[in-house]
């Protein structure tokens, strides 16, 4: 089999803390509980328990934890700023066909003003629609016409 080994001390070099303060005949009649297994160490004593260490994941915690923060913040910041540009493009887009519209409006009303302009209108009227102009000024008073009419006694 094997030599003896001191108490505490397995085959496979881990230790075995001993249970202080427990009965040997409670041991008996309740069910064994396991033993806590801690490597040794170069320079452990068998029977001494070992210094607890810090985790070795502590000094790493701290600066990985700011780092991902500042990765965070730093992609908050660049969406924000994103929306910031891309509704600066939109209100720039917005002017632009803005002052397009006005200056379509500016010269549409240019060209109702020429087009309704009377001397455009009389031109029109005597080239295309072969118009003349009048001889002598003809204004009649329809009242006087009528009541002429109607003395007349016939539908004038």
């Amino acid at each position: 089999m094997g030599s003896p080994r001191p108490s505490g001390e397995s085959a496979e070099g881990v230790s075995f803390e001993p249970s202080v303060g427990v009965d040997p005949s409670a041991e008996l009649q309740a069910p064994p509980r396991p033993l806590e297994r801690t490597p040794l160490r170069s320079g452990h004593r068998s029977g001494e328990h070992p210094r607890k260490e810090k985790a070795e994941w502590l000094p790493w915690f701290v600066p990985t934890g700011a780092f991902v923060v500042a990765c965070c913040l730093t992609l908050v910041f660049l969406m924000q700023y994103a929306m910031l540009i891309r509704s600066h493009y939109k209100v720039v887009t917005l002017r632009d066909k803005q002052r397009t519209l006005v200056r379509e409006r500016e010269l549409m009303e240019l060209q109702l003003q020429e087009l309704s302009s009377l001397e455009r209108v009389e031109r029109v009227a005597t080239t295309r629609l072969g118009m003349m102009q009048p001889v002598r000024r003809q204004v009649l008073d329809l009242r006087k016409v009528q009541s002429v009419a109607g003395a007349r006694g016939g539908h004038g």
